[in-house]
C-alpha cells in the first residue's frame, strides 16, 4: 500500500484509491496497522512518529465520521 513519503507515480496512487474506496464500501469496521521505522524511536523529536500519524489523520474527513 502507499506510503506518506512514497515516490509512487499518479497510476499506482490511483490503484490504490480504487482498491481503498472499494474496501471502504464492503466493511463496517475497520483496523490500521500503522508500521514505523525502528531508526524513529531513537529520535527525541519523535518528528517521523508524529508526522507519520499527522498524515493517517489527515487521509480523513474527520468531520464526516460518525
Amino acid at each position: 500500500m502507499a506510503g506518506f513519503g512514497e515516490t509512487r507515480n499518479y497510476v499506482g496512487v490511483m490503484g490504490v484509491s480504487y482498491f481503498l474506496k472499494s474496501v471502504f464500501e464492503k466493511g463496517k469496521e475497520f483496523k490500521f496497522l500503522i508500521v514505523l521505522n525502528e531508526h524513529a524511536f531513537f529520535d527525541p523529536t519523535c518528528a517521523s512518529i508524529i508526522k507519520t500519524f499527522q498524515g493517517f489523520l489527515n487521509m480523513w474527513k474527520i468531520e464526516l465520521l460518525d
